[in-house]
């Protein structure tokens, strides 16, 4: 078995007991005010110049909700930042980006779970130690839980786990060698809390 599929199936084990065991009244997996604001641990997974790395880092976003959809679904959409760091063979790589992340959000679902599917577009930047900075994007679907941990439904925990393409433009080092970012399908994953604001 690959290492990203035991990434994938250890965080989605936790995210099911971890959301299971804790307190809270709500089942609608996402904040009932209109605007939050949310900050997560993120990891995400790039390709570069042959090698595939892991990176650690922060992102922050902003979530107007909007309409039900049925009885217990909620459209919404977020915009916010995220920032990684990869260690590579040819030396660090920091990975900048701005993203849009519409959800579709469930509660009381057959898995007793709140739940959500998304979708995430991304527009980014990559910062290279060994080689010259280039742009690129990323296309990506997720899914995820929400859980409310206080006592008025305001503050909630929020795990998601998702795959994505992510594509650069090629980068050249200082000696002029090309330095090839190809495509590639990975996962991202975040950890976070999410405080509604307002009523």
């Amino acid at each position: 078995m690959s290492p990203n599929r035991v990434t994938i199936g250890a965080v989605l084990a936790a995210t099911y007991a971890m959301t299971s065991c804790l307190p809270g009244r709500s089942l609608l997996a996402q904040s009932p005010q209109k605007v939050s604001v949310q900050a997560s641990a993120f990891s995400t997974l790039i390709s570069a110049n042959g090698e595939r790395a892991v990176g650690g880092g922060f992102e922050p976003q902003l979530r107007v909700n909007g309409p039900l959809v049925g009885a217990t679904g909620v459209v919404s959409i977020g915009v916010g930042g995220q920032v990684t760091r990869h260690n590579l063979r040819d030396g660090g790589l920091t990975l900048l980006g701005a993203f849009i992340e519409p959800r579709v959000a469930f509660g009381n679902s057959r898995l007793r779970l709140p739940w959500y599917w998304s979708a995430r577009v991304a527009v980014l930047r990559q910062q290279s130690e060994a080689a010259s900075t280039t742009n690129g994007f990323a296309l990506g679907i997720g899914s995820g839980v929400v859980k409310s941990i206080g006592s008025d439904d305001r503050t909630n925990l929020d795990l998601g786990l998702g795959v994505a393409l992510q594509d650069f433009a090629d980068a050249r080092t200082s000696s002029g060698r090309l330095y090839r970012f190809s495509g590639a399908v990975g996962f991202f994953a975040r950890v976070g809390v999410n405080v509604g604001l307002g009523r």
